[in-house]
């Protein structure tokens, strides 16, 4: 009987031009597109429920949405986003890189930080879901900023404030020294490795 049942699943599909064959494929592709449709619009009540849960974090302006973070600013064109949403076909895939200021400013100095969200699936998520864990994702950007994958997001907030006193010294702080061993002093703007016979490497 099991080997029955594998031989019937080893069976290749054959096409035909049969209508029956046409009707069975074609009631299978509209049964994809609406569950596609179904997970869409889930997807995109659990975005409007983390917009809505967050009012004075994720605010809109004329042409962007802003994401106030824990470490920094993050500004996001709305029209990229609906571009992907509306027509994922165009364009080159994944997020477009974020504008990233100051923690609390949305002028002076900025930089760009490009951030994928955490699924080695992505490509076959809604995109809501995608959108959805980004705003996460940069709610909570001094949690995912420890993360391994995340080194874009260090590399910008090293951009904006370099090593001097800010809101992500601390995060800084526990990232920089695990993975060199040294002493980050955000009060002398400097990065203390141990050399040898007692030497100590200052970048500052």
């Amino acid at each position: 009987m099991d080997d029955e049942f594998l031989m019937a699943e080893d069976i290749e599909e054959t096409a035909s031009p049969a209508w029956m064959y046409q009707k069975s494929k074609l009631d299978q592709f509209q049964n994809q597109i609406e569950s596609g449709f179904m997970a869409m619009q889930t997807s995109f009540e659990y975005l409007m429920k983390t917009i809505n849960k967050n009012p004075e974090r994720i605010i809109f302006d004329v042409e962007n949405i802003i994401v106030l973070g824990n470490l920094a600013t993050y500004t996001i064109p709305v029209k990229s986003i609906l571009s992907k949403l509306k027509n994922p076909f165009a364009g080159g895939g994944g997020l477009q890189a974020t504008r990233t200021t100051r923690k609390g400013e949305l002028k002076g100095k900025e930089s760009n930080v490009c951030i994928q969200p955490d699924y080695k699936n992505v490509s076959e998520l809604p995109g809501c879901d995608v959108l959805d864990s980004y705003f996460l994702m940069l709610l909570n950007d001094d949690k995912f900023i420890l993360q391994k994958d995340h080194s874009p997001l260090r590399r910008a907030m090293l951009m904006l404030y370099g090593l001097s006193v800010s809101p992500a010294s601390d995060v800084m702080k526990t990232w920089i020294e695990s993975a060199t061993g040294g002493e980050y002093k955000p009060e002398e703007s400097a990065i203390e490795i141990k050399g040898t016979h007692g030497w100590k490497w200052r970048v500052s």
